[in-house]
């Protein structure tokens, strides 16, 4: 009579995490799991008290590694390694970045999103600003990220290489930066309209045009 497999908590979670990395979050199942180790459901419970418990291992697991993504030391910004590492995270393991953000953003991307907002602190620059201009900017820049993480997982954009993302993202940051302190990020501010006219007026253009204005007002020739 063969002896009964077994497999310790380790083994189990690490299968867990492959199968995932693989076919993504709907396939962790205990009888999918179960059939990729070659045994039957009773080693995966033995181990994990409840598959909710093996989901949260794995959360914790691919949470780990995009940790270690984000502070690789690509540049000399603690802040700008964090935006790349979490884009080339996404593009390199695409089914466990979406695993986390399946797990809502009270979980651990939630929990990232503070991490890498607190490294703004870090940089000597970033310091030195107020701390509503920092929101402002770090919301403008993880929405930005955020979009080029989609641009990873479903394949829309051209350059993947981590010199590619590093540039996006140093483009970005500027200039996100410096429509926050200049006040063009302000919906037509006293500040944004002045910088505005001038601009259109170096174009040959008297007035600049309201587009993009949700305000109730009725169009004028104005």
């Amino acid at each position: 009579m063969p002896r009964p497999v077994s497999f310790s908590r380790e083994q189990i979670g690490a299968a867990a995490l492959d199968l995932v990395r693989r076919e993504g979050w709907d396939a962790l199942t205990a009888r999918r799991l179960a059939a990729a180790l070659g045994t039957s459901v009773a080693p995966i419970y033995g181990a994990f008290e409840s598959m909710e418990s093996l989901q949260a291992w794995v959360l914790g697991e691919a949470s780990r590694l995009l940790s270690a993504a984000r502070t690789r030391p690509l540049t000399d910004s603690g802040f700008l390694n964090s935006g790349i590492g979490l884009v080339l995270f996404a593009r390199d393991e695409p089914r466990l970045f979406l695993a986390l953000y399946r797990a809502g953003m009270e979980g651990e991307l939630e929990r990232h999103r503070r991490e890498v907002r607190s490294r703004m602190k870090e940089d000597a620059f970033l310091a030195s600003l107020e701390a509503g201009e920092l929101d402002r900017i770090f919301d403008q820049l993880w929405t930005y990220t955020m979009g080029m993480v989609l641009d990873m997982l479903f394949g829309r954009t051209k350059d993947r290489s981590e010199e590619g993302v590093a540039a996006r993202l140093r483009s970005a940051g500027s200039l996100l930066m410096y429509g926050v302190l200049s006040g063009l990020d302000e919906d037509w501010s006293p500040e944004a309209r002045e910088r505005w006219t001038e601009l259109f007026m170096r174009r040959g253009w008297t007035i600049p045009p309201r587009t993009g204005n949700f305000r109730n007002e009725p169009a004028s020739g104005r």
